[in-house]
C-alpha cells in the first residue's frame, strides 16, 4: 500500500532534513512538502535554498507546495491538505510538521487492516505519550482518545472531506457531542481549554489560537473517531523536552521491542480500564496545564488585553 507523507515546514531546512532522513528508506512512498508563503524579502531568500534543496534531493517541483503569501500556521495546515488530496488523488495522508520525526516501526503499522478499518470513519494518531500502558506483550493496543495528537496523525481523504476547521469554530459543538464518549477529568479540562481559547481568538481579531483546537472540535462535531498506535511513533525535535536524547519520547527508536513483530499479528483495540487510565492521563499532560495558562492570560487579560495579545499562553 502507498503512503503519501505531507511535511509542513516554515524555514526550518536543517530540521526538515532530519525528517526526511528518518524515511530516506521507507518503501512505495510519495512525499510532499509544503513551505508556507514568505514574509518578507528575507523569507524568500531562505526558501528559494529551501527549494533548491529539496529539488537536488529528489523532490519533484510538482511536490513542492508554495502558496503565494503567507497563510499561518491555523491556514496552511488544512491548505496543504487539501492540495494533496485534490491534485494526487490520495486516498491517505501522514501528515508531519517539520520537526516531528517519525519511526518506521510505526508508519509500518498504519498498512495494518485493524488500523485502516479505524481510518475509515477517523484520525489515528504516531504520538503515543504513554506506550508503556498500550504496548503490551504479544498484543498492541489501539487506543481510542478525544481529540487527535497531531505530532504525527494520518487521514482518509472521505474523512477530512467532514472536517470543516474554521466553520466548526466559529459553531461549537453541543455538550452531548462535546462529552461523547465521557471521561469527566479529560472533558473538563477540554472543555475549559476551547472555551477560553474561542473567547481570544475573536477578542483578538482572529489572529491567536492554534489549529489543533480547530481540529479536535470538528472531529467532535462531526463524530469522527481519535486513535493513537500502540508505540509511540515521533519524537519532536523542536519542542524542548521531547527529543529522543532526553526524554521519554525516545522509546521511539527503542530496537529492543521485542513483541513489534507480533504485535502486527495481535492488535486490538484497548479495553475500557485501559481507555479510561489513558485518557485522564492525556487530560493532565496535555489539556491542564495549557488550560492554567489560559486561565491565567484571562484573568490579565481583563485588566490590559493589549499586553497580551501577542503572547501564546498554548
Amino acid at each position: 500500500m502507498e503512503i503519501k507523507i505531507l511535511l509542513i515546514g516554515f524555514n526550518r531546512l536543517d530540521q526538515i532534513k532530519v525528517v526526511l532522513e528518518a524515511i530516506k528508506n521507507l518503501s512505495n512512498s510519495s512525499k510532499f512538502v509544503f513551505i508556507d508563503g514568505p514574509r518578507n524579502d528575507d523569507d524568500k531568500l531562505i526558501q528559494r535554498d529551501m527549494v533548491e534543496w529539496f529539488l537536488n534531493y529528489g523532490i519533484d517541483k510538482s511536490q513542492i507546495i508554495r502558496p503565494d503569501r503567507n497563510l499561518g500556521i491555523n491556514h496552511s495546515i488544512p491548505f496543504a491538505i487539501d492540495y494533496v488530496f485534490n491534485q494526487d488523488n490520495a486516498n491517505q495522508i501522514l501528515i508531519l510538521e517539520d520537526d516531528c520525526v517519525p519511526s518506521l516501526e510505526a508508519i509500518d503499522l498504519i498498512s495494518q487492516p485493524l488500523v485502516q478499518k479505524c481510518l475509515d470513519n477517523g484520525i489515528v494518531s504516531l504520538t503515543n505519550y504513554f506506550d508503556y500502558l498500550t504496548n503490551r506483550v504479544n498484543r498492541g493496543c489501539i487506543t481510542p482518545i478525544k481529540i487527535p495528537t497531531i505530532w504525527g496523525w494520518v487521514v482518509k481523504k472521505e474523512v477530512w472531506k467532514r472536517i470543516d476547521i474554521f466553520k466548526t469554530y466559529k459553531n461549537l459543538p453541543n455538550i452531548k457531542d462535546l462529552l461523547r464518549g465521557t471521561n469527566i477529568i479529560f472533558n473538563f479540562f477540554f472543555v475549559i481549554k476551547l472555551l477560553i481559547t474561542k473567547r481570544f481568538h475573536h477578542k483578538l481579531n482572529k489572529s491567536w489560537g492554534t489549529w489543533d483546537n480547530y481540529l479536535g472540535l470538528s472531529c467532535r462535531k462531526e463524530h469522527i473517531d481519535c486513535f493513537v498506535l500502540p508505540i509511540n511513533g515521533v519524537s519532536n525535535i523542536g519542542y524542548v523536552g521531547t527529543n529522543t536524547a532526553s526524554s521519554i519520547s525516545n522509546r521511539n527508536f527503542d530496537r529492543r521491542r521485542a513483541s513489534l513483530a507480533s504485535q502486527k499479528q495481535n492488535l486490538a483495540i484497548s479495553n475500557e480500564f485501559i481507555k479510561i487510565v489513558y485518557s485522564s492521563l492525556l487530560s493532565i499532560t496535555y489539556f491542564m496545564w495549557p488550560t492554567f495558562k489560559l486561565m491565567l492570560f484571562y484573568v490579565k487579560s481583563l485588566f490590559s488585553i493589549e499586553k497580551m495579545k501577542n503572547k501564546n499562553y498554548l
